[in-house]
């Protein structure tokens, strides 16, 4: 895997806080997943689940550098997903990508922030809903949900909607940096899961193009969910 560096997750947070320079260092571990190898996702505690209506081909596949590139580390390090997740003539396009389980604390890590990039093709209505799921019994009950493209299951806390409105500009058509922090509903205390749940609903023949996320960070958890520990201090 590529090694995500301390000055990419400082620009990660910086992009979304819309600051211009570091105040407050975050504590704790900071993890990154660059998305080298999408296809071994699974192995590593990731859940993916397609609950479109009508089911189509389309899945959480590896970034086309073609289409565009990535964020950050080769050209094609970033996960994808379009509207090919669904097929007919007035589809419901649901399909989720699940974070491995995060244990969110308590500990002695003063801040957390998760954090995240995204971009689309540009021209259709595209919407992503970063939601939570938080465990309620000492076995993990934060499964992927479904069978239908509706079903929201334990992931019934949202914590980001990207175009809600499923305008056909409301998806950043270049990458785009989004931090959420306790402010915005991370947890600072049990077990979890955070989603990332790719929700478009027919628009008149228009249901999505293609969106890809990278850089997908967390900072301040109790132990690193993703596959790199970039840094374990806090920033220099």
């Amino acid at each position: 895997m590529t090694i995500r560096t301390q000055s990419a997750i400082t620009a990660l947070l910086l992009a979304g806080m819309g600051l211009t320079q570091a105040r407050e260092a975050p504590g704790g571990f900071a993890c990154a997943e660059g998305f080298d190898d999408v296809a071994t996702l699974s192995s590593r505690g990731w859940l993916l689940k397609n609950n479109s209506e009508p089911p189509g081909p389309g899945h959480w596949t590896q970034g086309d550098s073609g289409m565009f590139t990535a964020w950050d580390g080769a050209p094609d390090s970033y996960v994808s997903v379009g509207a090919d997740s669904a097929s007919g003539a007035h589809p419901v396009v649901s399909n989720w990508l699940i974070t491995p389980e995060i244990d969110f604390g308590p500990n002695a890590f003063s801040t957390r922030s998760f954090g995240f990039y995204t971009r689309a093709m540009p021209g259709q209505a595209n919407r992503l809903v970063v939601r939570l799921c938080m465990e309620q019994t000492a076995v993990a009950d934060c499964i992927a949900p479904g069978p239908s493209s509706g079903d929201l299951d334990g992931f019934n806390t949202p914590l980001l909607d990207i175009n809600p409105s499923l305008l056909a500009t409301g998806y950043p058509a270049s990458w785009t940096g989004y931090v959420l922090m306790p402010a915005d509903g991370l947890p600072v205390i049990g077990r979890g899961r955070i989603a990332f749940h790719y929700y478009v609903f027919d628009q008149g023949g228009e249901h999505g193009s293609t969106i890809g996320i990278d850089g997908v960070m967390m900072t301040g958890a109790t132990a690193c969910p993703f596959t790199d520990v970039v840094f374990s201090n806090g920033f220099d």
